[in-house]
């Protein structure tokens, strides 16, 4: 965070002399502050209404970007009604991007005017606007409580050894293996949305290497509401499975059935059982309960988004 002390200096001495508009008032002793508008953010969890600075994540990830010259902008995050309040300083029009980590929590965009009282400027907002993000004005505490959604393994110490996730604006770009019956697959920016259901054995933990992840991807209109892949129409999903222990192995499915329903955009409820054999005759078989596939962010083919995304 550049420091505020620069901007405090430059004001003190632009206003020392007197800065009213009234002839009849002696400023000429009068030392005014910056003259910047502070604006309140608390973040809170929409699932459960939880300050996500105050115990679920750690407000040092956060940054905030002046967008029209992607400079880091003045900021802090403080105490304020025993939360975690994040304060943003502006002395001008302007737009900020609100970041944790890598992702971005939302932007605001705001307009102000210099007002002078006495002898003093300071600057009133006339307009302020939040994209990425619902929220409220607490006007009272002059704080706007802007809501996102966490993902639920912050929140309940779900384990991701056995994950479930979709992902938007994707495809799955699937490759022959030259001179043999395996597949090299990944997910590319598309136009589909990509599913993948992950399941991980451990069947003796204090044994070395005995560990199995069993991995299916199938690919989906956006547009759908819901869905019956068959045998029938494995080719038109582009239904893979996979297994990897001391060695991996891809390939498509053979036989089975995976059905889906869209609950919300966040969410779909699918349910599967898919079977293939490998060039090697390993046997992949995949059964999956009803279970919720959540919108995230692909990372890797083997593996779930450890702890690296907090939000939807």
């Amino acid at each position: 965070m550049r420091s505020l002390a620069t901007y405090f200096l430059l004001f003190s001495l632009a206003f020392l002399q007197s800065c009213g508009t009234d002839d009849d008032e002696d400023c000429s002793a009068t030392i005014c502050d910056a003259g910047y508008a502070d604006l309140n953010f608390q973040i809170i969890d929409s699932n459960t209404g939880e300050n996500i600075f105050d115990n679920i994540a750690s407000s040092e990830g956060i940054t905030v970007v002046e967008t029209s010259n992607d400079l880091e902008a003045d900021f802090q995050v403080i105490e304020k009604n025993e939360q975690k309040t994040l304060v943003i300083y502006t002395f001008n029009d302007a737009e900020f991007s609100v970041m944790y980590a890598d992702e971005e929590i939302f932007t605001v965009s705001v307009e102000g005017e210099a007002i002078t009282e006495g002898c003093c400027p300071t600057i009133a907002i006339t307009d302020l606007s939040i994209e990425g993000a619902e929220y409220m004005y607490d006007e009272t505490n002059d704080i706007h409580v802007v809501e996102r959604s966490v993902r639920s393994h912050f929140t309940n110490d779900e384990s991701l050894e056995n994950y479930h996730a979709f992902f938007e604006n994707s495809r799955l770009q699937i490759d022959a293996i030259p001179d043999t019956n395996d597949l090299e697959m990944d997910v590319k920016p598309g136009n589909k949305l990509v599913f993948k259901l992950l399941q991980y054995e451990d069947p003796i933990p204090e044994a070395v290497d005995d560990e199995i992840t069993r991995i299916v991807y199938f690919e989906v209109d956006p547009n759908a509401n819901s869905f019956l892949i068959t045998s029938d129409n494995f080719s038109e999903y582009k239904v893979v499975t996979g297994i990897s222990g001391s060695i991996s192995n891809i390939t498509f499915v053979e036989q089975g059935e995976i059905v889906g329903e869209k609950l919300n955009d966040n969410e779909w409820k699918i349910s599967l059982n898919t079977s293939a054999v490998t060039e090697t005759d390993i046997n992949i078989n995949v059964d999956q309960a009803e279970t919720i596939f959540s919108k995230s962010t692909y990372e890797d083919v083997w593996m779930p988004i450890y702890y690296t995304h907090l939000f939807y």
